[in-house]
């Protein structure tokens, strides 16, 4: 388990108006679950307030037969948000080998959420990781509950999603 940005029931917030830049790139190590930026359970939050653009970059990484690498990970009622202000997500699923399950961006758990309220919009971009090796399911964009990513106001939602290029089936752009 390495991870380069991690938010467990504590908050990253920007102030009113202000941007916010986050990046994270996983340890490449030979273990599995290597994440880039990782928000997981209740109170656990990155956003902005009144106006700021949100922009988080996740990569994952890992070496040898690594699996569970992912960009961008959302467990259990994390949240990523933007009031008012633009929210991107670009994720890079990481793994090698026979590894799978590498996803870009992957939320999981309810409550689990990436959202903008108010005018703004809703960006995300996942490519599944492993294209050199023969892991299965490395998928770009995986959203495994209802609503995970909304805009409640008057802004639009754009999800990208590229699956891995490993020799092994079901890399999927978006499930």
């Amino acid at each position: 388990n390495n991870y380069g940005v991690v938010v467990s029931g504590g908050s990253i917030t920007g102030a009113s108006g202000d941007n916010l830049s986050i990046t994270g790139l996983g340890g490449n190590g030979s273990g599995n679950s290597n994440y880039g930026v990782f928000v997981a359970n209740a109170g656990a939050a990155i956003s902005t307030l009144g106006g700021g653009t949100l922009t988080v970059l996740g990569t994952g990484a890992g070496t040898t037969n690594s699996s569970s690498d992912f960009g961008v990970y959302i467990l259990t009622s994390g949240v990523i948000s933007a009031a008012n202000g633009n929210l991107s997500v670009t994720g890079l699923g990481g793994g090698a080998g026979t590894g799978a399950n590498n996803f870009g961006v992957y939320f999981v758990g309810a409550g689990s959420t990436m959202e903008t309220t108010g005018t703004g919009n809703v960006s995300v971009t996942g490519t599944g990781g492993n294209g050199s090796g023969t892991g299965v399911q490395n998928f770009g964009v995986y959203v495994t509950n209802a609503n995970g990513i909304k805009a409640t106001g008057a802004g639009s939602i754009t999800v990208n999603g590229t699956g891995g290029n490993g020799s092994s089936g079901t890399n999927y752009g978006v499930d």
